[in-house]
């Protein structure tokens, strides 16, 4: 029957009718919501021309790939791109030193101050400087040697490593999301007692 469903649905007329209808209208109404121009509004009017000529065959797998085939080709034709989202964690990066002639491996660790989670970077000797992602939040990083032998960002380095200035304590260092803290050197190798076990 004419503008009725196909032959084995069982759907009355006026529903299908509806539904075919809102296929069609679905993709003309996202015209309005991206604002796009004159080009892009031909695009999806005719792609939803031919969706609702699909639907009214009873070829629903078609009608979709063709509401999403309009769409790419409507944002294309405008220019729209889709909006960038915020990287989720951000980057804490610093120097590594050693008391001695060479830097050993060690690994690199980044504990939250308050959850106590706490994040790892192995490295491999000769490393002068890292990169450790973290989600954002406030951090302690410390660093361990194969041998037992630990480091840590502390006050004692933000004084020159001074023989003045024997302050040990660690400093959080803050991170926020997309953010690249620089300048966290775990050089204070100097009081291993301080600094927290992995």
């Amino acid at each position: 029957m004419p503008g009725g469903a196909p032959r084995g649905m069982k759907i009355s007329r006026s529903r299908w009718r509806r539904a075919r209808l809102r296929v069609g209208e679905w993709s003309l109404q996202a015209v309005d919501r991206l604002k796009l121009d004159s080009r892009a509004r031909g695009a999806v009017y005719f792609q939803g021309r031919i969706t609702m000529g699909d639907c009214r065959k009873g070829r629903w797998i078609g009608a979709v790939w063709l509401i999403l085939i309009g769409f790419l080709l409507a944002c294309r034709v405008s220019g729209v791109t889709p909006t960038p989202t915020q990287p989720a964690v951000g980057v804490i990066t610093g120097k590594l030193c050693y008391p001695s002639e060479g830097i050993p491996p060690m690994t690199i660790y980044a504990r939250h101050v308050e959850t106590q989670q706490t994040f790892s970077l192995a490295v491999p000797a000769g490393t002068a400087e890292y990169q450790l992602q973290v989600p954002p939040g406030s951090y302690y990083l410390f660093a361990w040697t194969g041998e037992g032998i630990g480091g840590s960002y502390s006050y004692f380095v933000t004084c020159g490593l001074s023989v003045d200035c024997p302050d040990h304590r660690l400093i959080p260092v803050p991170v926020q999301a997309g953010e690249t803290v620089r300048g966290i050197d775990i050089c204070d190798f100097y009081d291993p007692e301080s600094v927290p076990k992995p």
